[in-house]
């Protein structure tokens, strides 16, 4: 089953399909929780970090040097 999301969301546009509820973010469709906690984070190559009960995308990670971190 495949979803079909508007082709030009506005910010905070909510979209149902197939029982799941999804907010547009202004980058990215990101799934509502329903009160199971927080879901997967996407899927797409980024980076993500859990922030006020929704995925958000690191902009940038610790380089770490010799098991260490700086």
């Amino acid at each position: 089953m495949a979803f079909d999301f508007p082709s030009a969301p506005t910010s905070g546009q909510i979209y149902t399909g197939h029982g799941i509820s999804f907010r547009w973010a202004d980058y990215a469709w990101l799934p509502i929780s329903t009160g199971g906690g927080v879901g997967e984070a996407p899927m797409d190559g980024q980076q993500y970090a859990r922030s006020n009960a929704s995925w958000v995308i690191v902009t940038s990670m610790p380089a770490i040097i010799d098991g260490g971190t700086f």
